[in-house]
């Protein structure tokens, strides 16, 4: 846990540090985020190419647009 001292705190001045821990710890987290939203994608134009072809009631197409919003 990283603690700023007693005149940081008092002069309102913010410092960020980040060690290579931080790094291999995140750098994971977001190849994992990255590869689920991409394995998303053809399950959203799945469901808007039936929606479409099918001609089929709009609530299709809202839990098509909710799992993008989802998505982003």
């Amino acid at each position: 846990m990283l603690v700023a001292n007693a005149g940081d705190c008092r002069a309102g001045s913010e410092v960020v540090r980040l060690s290579i821990s931080d790094a291999l710890h995140w750098l994971p987290g977001a190849g994992i985020s990255f590869a689920r939203g991409v394995n998303d994608t053809p399950k959203i134009a799945g469901v808007l190419l039936v929606a479409w072809s099918a001609q089929v009631e709009i609530d299709y197409a809202l839990v098509a647009i909710a799992m993008v919003l989802g998505g982003v």
